[in-house]
């Protein structure tokens, strides 16, 4: 018996509709979440505190001169702002801060996934974008406001990085971007090392592997040679960041084993020979993993490099251990993404003219 098919144009437009409608509805949920997140940080049910090293500072009504050198002048310029609005505006230094922690937290879900969708170069997902908002969110509730800004620092480096290597970037707003992401991750030495390390080492990985294969362009020379530039600069800072530690828990390797004490590390102070054995071997099982993962995996290369040394960093601080979500997380979206593909991978013909114009054809069945 003779059957009229659908044609395959009709169905697809249906699909898109449809695919449209739930889209818009992600949206709208996205956007509902915000607004309800920020209304809340806003009426004060949920509030962040600045910390007592930049409060000290403002008391002391240091010039901002003084401050260039001073290990914590940097994390005093990035809310020095703050301070001049609360004095502008009578509102207080904690709700103003609060709101641009707020601010910072849907700024992080949006690097994050963004990021993943250009490492996947798929559009964007709203259902991963709610998700990581989520979980933002809610991580919020657990942990200092000071870390949102590293957090957004480390999101911000890995996003500039990738739309660099997709050539979406101009050296002029990649050395504004990654400068600003060194900034907001200087509100704690030991992020701001990790994001500096993490920019250093992957930029010279990158040029010699270029230089290994001979194609090493202009444009990665001149940001190389501008941000050697750069790094000449900042030593003096970073020279004070680890006396500064070093000049608290000690001198030599005693003084680096008790660093520990301020991180993930504390378990080799604290454990048993067994619980230290069996937590350097899951540590270095991690590592390797990552390794491997970027190895056979160029699209996850990256994040997992950066989930490496936020690692190894978080043994001697607890809020550089926080730097490893961002590229962790931008890993399991990834993953996430993979394993629906087989799924998608069914439309693919629809995507190409000879797949469409095959589809419309007529059929008999």
């Amino acid at each position: 018996m003779s059957v009229t098919p659908i044609p395959a144009r009709a169905w697809l437009n249906g699909r898109s509709s449809k695919a449209k409608s739930g889209q818009g509805k992600m949206r709208a949920l996205w956007w509902f979440m915000v607004a309800l997140y920020i209304s809340w940080v806003w009426m004060g049910f949920v509030e962040f505190e600045i910390w007592p090293q930049v409060l000290e500072l403002w008391g002391r009504e240091t010039d901002i001169t003084d401050l260039i050198l001073h290990p914590h002048g940097l994390r005093y310029a990035l809310v020095l702002p703050i301070f001049l609005l609360s004095d502008l505006t009578g509102f207080s230094t904690n709700w103003l801060f609060s709101q641009l922690v707020a601010l910072l937290i849907i700024f992080i879900a949006v690097n994050v996934t963004d990021t993943a969708r250009m490492l996947l170069h798929s559009r964007k997902s709203w259902g991963l974008l709610i998700t990581a908002s989520a979980f933002f969110m809610v991580l919020s509730g657990f942990m200092h406001g000071r870390i949102a800004f590293a957090l957004m620092g480390m999101a911000l480096l890995l996003h500039t990085m990738v739309a660099w290597d997709h050539r979406l970037l101009g050296s002029s707003e990649l050395t504004a971007r990654v400068l600003l992401a060194f900034f907001l991750a200087s509100v704690s030495s030991g992020t701001f090392i990790v994001v500096i390390i993490t920019f250093y080492g992957w930029w010279c990985c990158r040029i010699l592997g270029s230089l290994g294969q001979g194609r090493l362009s202009v444009r990665d020379w001149r940001v190389f040679l501008l941000f050697g530039m750069a790094m000449l600069m900042m030593l003096p800072l970073l020279d004070k960041l680890m006396m500064k530690n070093l000049d608290f828990y000690g001198d030599g390797f005693d003084g680096l084993w008790d660093m520990l004490t301020h991180g993930a590390g504390i378990i080799f102070h604290i454990a048993d020979w067994v619980v230290v054995v069996l937590s350097l071997v899951v540590l270095a099982l991690f590592i390797m993993f990552a390794v491997v993962l970027g190895a056979f995996f160029p699209i996850v290369r990256l994040p997992a490099y950066a989930t490496v040394i936020s690692l190894v960093g978080g043994m001697f601080g607890y809020s550089t251990l926080v730097m490893a979500i961002p590229p962790v997380m931008m890993l399991g979206m990834v993953s996430f993404e993979h394993l629906k593909f087989p799924r998608q991978s069914i439309a693919e013909p629809w995507k190409t003219k000879r797949g469409r114009e095959a589809a419309n054809s007529p059929g008999v069945a």
